[in-house]
């Protein structure tokens, strides 16, 4: 809708879009108004020459940590069933949603 066109695999938290978890500040940061999408920052000039790490290179990286995450998440899990044994339990997933292309 601006015709920045955006990288694939980067993400959004909030109104900023970042390349990688590596990355200490976004790509752009950008507001809605009025159903249109404004580009209030624009960092790109900053990654010129920074190769964006793609997932499987970060999950390679954090992998002791994604260990650990989920292990924690289990024993969370866990823990709460055995302590709530008479409520019924629903469980869901989501796998997110992303977009390639422009923003």
């Amino acid at each position: 809708m601006t015709g920045i066109l955006i990288p694939s695999d980067c993400w959004r938290n909030g109104s900023k879009i970042y390349l990688d978890c590596t990355c200490t500040k976004p790509l752009y940061i950008f507001k809605v108004s009025n159903k249109e999408i404004k580009i209030t920052k624009d960092n790109s000039e900053l990654f010129t020459e920074y190769k964006q790490k793609k997932l499987n290179e970060l999950i390679e990286l954090y992998n002791d940590k994604l260990i650990q995450l989920k292990q924690k998440s289990i024993n969370k899990t866990i823990e709460y069933i055995l302590t709530h044994q008479d409520y019924r339990y629903v469980i869901s997933h989501s796998g997110g949603q992303g977009f390639n292309g422009y923003i």
